[in-house]
């Protein structure tokens, strides 16, 4: 065993005590989904969280989630926040039938109600936590523990399946676009390196993220688009940080097209 690599591994996990114990973290998640919700609020209600958490709700759903969430503010969910930030955000998007989920509206969509409550965010760190998205329940405590600040890392993301291809990670290894997926079924141990993630449960250094608001979409001639998650790791690469993925924070994600591939992995008897 090498002394020096067991000193830095003791420094860098009391360092990532310290700022678990210490930091403010914002849980920013925006609502449109009343059929994922359930699972989700059973996440916000039993995960491991910070002691200096907030709660962001954005409630994109036309109203028909706001009982849902102030009940569970009320019933389970103070206790574990030092506050509830909540914003109504209108009608959820009108998707057209058989519709591209990357559709640049939807996209400018999402980006535009992210950027009505990110300005206003104070907090160090921000976890974006999606309506359809179910992290483990200790995957909060293993984004931050790969912060590093001093190696430059602004943003650790979970891992979970791409809506599109099922078989890769909602991710890409490519830095400029959407190329290079990583596979779902051949993921390293450890944390790895990449160009871009989805925000589905993604730990991002907040002062970092001040840096490149508002969030946008980019749109290329040939019709390819990068969504706001994918081109704020466009930007905050263009600053100098480094983005990794995490492949034992492996999260649910319960969109139809995932639930379908998945059923098809695992067919009941």
């Amino acid at each position: 065993m090498n002394p020096r690599s067991t000193a830095s591994e003791c420094r860098d996990a009391k360092e990532a005590q310290h700022r678990w114990e210490t930091w403010t973290f914002a849980f920013v998640t925006l609502w449109s989904r009343p059929q994922t919700a359930l699972p989700v609020l059973e996440w916000l209600a039993t995960a491991e969280v910070p002691p200096n958490s907030f709660l962001y709700w954005l409630d994109n759903s036309g109203g028909t989630m706001a009982e849902t969430l102030r009940a569970a503010w009320k019933d389970r969910l103070h206790p574990r926040f030092r506050k509830l930030v909540w914003q109504k955000c209108g009608e959820p998007f009108g998707s057209n039938p058989g519709e591209n989920p990357m559709h640049p509206r939807r996209q400018v969509h999402i980006s535009r109600l992210y950027n009505l409550v990110l300005p206003h965010v104070a907090e160090e760190a921000v976890v974006f936590l999606e309506d359809d998205v179910v992290p483990p329940l200790d995957g909060g405590r293993m984004l931050q523990d790969q912060l590093q600040e001093s190696g430059g890392v602004g943003v650790v993301a979970g891992v979970y399946r791409d809506r599109l291809n099922p078989d890769r990670v909602c991710a890409a290894l490519d830095k400029r676009r959407w190329l290079d997926a990583p596979q779902w079924d051949a993921q390293p141990k450890e944390p790895y390196e990449i160009g871009m993630t989805g925000g589905g449960f993604t730990l991002v250094l907040n002062r970092a993220l001040q840096q490149v608001l508002p969030v946008k979409c980019k749109f290329f001639a040939e019709g390819y688009a990068l969504g706001w998650d994918g081109n704020l790791c466009v930007e905050l690469t263009a600053l100098g940080y480094r983005l990794l993925a995490h492949p034992r924070v492996r999260c649910a994600h319960l969109c139809p097209e995932v639930i379908a591939h998945e059923a098809t992995l695992h067919p009941r008897t």
